[in-house]
């Protein structure tokens, strides 16, 4: 009996062991953020009573930030940072059924679909050809990027009033500017469920929420693509996607 019991707590130490040095199982969601002193490339909220937390980071060089499409190619975020050297990579705007983008968009100038009207998709965003980047609600012109998504969340400093007639809890993926023009893109999600996160209508008012840790106003915000065809990655943190993702932000 002693000699069995010996060998049960032989056998029970080996695989402790085994199990502390195992190297983890890489799955589809990598979820780490490395501190690195003061010069941390992002920054998180967790919001009380919640499990949402919202992770970020800003475009320090608009001209680095270019919008490529994955309709046809569909390729992963993964394959795409490698493709595209990315150094950040974040999902951009909506498809429909047929794989073909939900209104205007414009990569490098170059026209891959036009305006549409859409009461949910009612913004747009573009950079110009001189490195003018705005949220607006009317259509650009004459712009190296421009992307018709939605809905719009902040307008002017102002929280937009969501009517939705249907709305459920998904990962969200918002694009936000400062009064002192500064885009940060914001990822919001359930700690305990990634692709689950905030309904829209609790985005406005979570994106203001966060003003204080970004250090300045938020005067617009607008909806990007989120739930399972998202993705969000930095080298110290990252999220993948569970569908294929429509078009990627890429910082270069």
């Amino acid at each position: 009996m002693k000699k069995l019991i010996l060998f049960i707590i032989l056998i029970g130490l080996v695989l402790g062991v085994y199990y502390l040095i195992k190297p983890q199982e890489e799955g589809n969601i990598i979820n780490i953020v490395k501190k690195k002193d003061n010069k941390k490339e992002i920054q998180s909220h967790e919001f009380e009573n919640t499990n949402i937390i919202a992770t970020w980071f800003s475009v320090d060089d608009v001209d680095g930030l270019i919008l490529y499409p994955n309709y046809k190619d569909q390729i992963t975020s993964s394959d795409a940072r490698e493709k595209y050297d990315c150094t950040n990579l974040v999902s951009g705007g909506f498809y429909d059924e047929d794989n073909s983008p939900i209104g205007l968009f414009i990569g490098e100038g170059e026209t891959l679909s036009k305006q549409v009207n859409n009461d949910t998709f009612n913004g747009y965003f573009s950079v110009s050809n001189n490195g003018d980047a705005k949220i607006t609600s009317w259509v650009p012109s004459d712009v190296r990027i421009g992307l018709q998504t939605g809905p719009l969340l902040i307008y002017e400093g102002n929280l937009r009033n969501l009517k939705l007639s249907r709305d459920k809890e998904a990962r969200r993926v918002v694009l936000a500017q400062t009064e002192s023009d500064k885009l940060y893109f914001i990822v919001l999600y359930d700690s305990e469920s990634f692709y689950q996160g905030p309904k829209l209508d609790e985005l406005p008012k979570m994106i203001k929420d966060i003003e204080e840790n970004i250090g300045e106003k938020v005067t617009y915000a607008i909806n990007l693509d989120g739930g399972a065809a998202s993705s969000f990655y930095t080298k110290d943190f990252s999220l993948t996607e569970l569908s294929f993702v429509g078009s990627f932000f890429c910082m270069k």
